[in-house]
């Protein structure tokens, strides 16, 4: 209940700070997996610390592909930040995607949706998220593959 946090704000049954801290997430228990079975280099490429290795799907975008992080148990977040800036993968952003959080794996209304695509695609919620999984899907078609050299998220 909101009485019983510090801050007085509660997200799914978990005390939630009123203000985001800036510091990344640990990565040492995500496990990343995609819709495209078979890609060019592994998802997990994607949280490794090395903006220059990426994971890409190998196809063009098309509207529902996605890419699931499972954190590993639920966490407190504000924002995330997709890359994709080192060459060939640097054209591979997507135009639009949307953003789901889940404590179980299913999803439903998405958090964020419509956010536009770029090198450096932030996320930003109205507040605080707590989930354990995070899935990106692309809202529209592109013509490039989707890569992504490196995803963050910041409490």
């Amino acid at each position: 209940m909101p009485n019983d946090c510090e801050s007085a704000l509660c997200q799914n049954g978990t005390c939630v700070p009123k203000f985001a801290s800036g510091q990344p997430l640990s990565k040492a228990r995500w496990l990343i997996s995609s819709s495209e079975g078979a890609t060019e280099v592994g998802a997990n490429e994607a949280a490794d610390g090395d903006v220059a290795t990426c994971w890409t799907s190998g196809k063009a975008q098309y509207a529902g592909m996605h890419l699931d992080v499972d954190l590993g148990e639920p966490q407190i977040f504000f924002k995330v930040l997709l890359q994709v800036t080192e060459p060939p993968y640097d054209q591979d952003f997507p135009l639009s995607i949307n953003v789901y959080v889940s404590n179980d794996g299913n999803f439903g209304d998405p958090a964020a949706s419509g956010v536009m695509g770029n090198q450096w695609t932030w996320v930003d919620f109205v507040g605080a998220e707590v989930g354990r999984y995070v899935r990106f899907e692309l809202a529209q078609p592109g013509q490039h593959p989707w890569s992504i050299g490196e995803v963050n998220l910041y409490n």
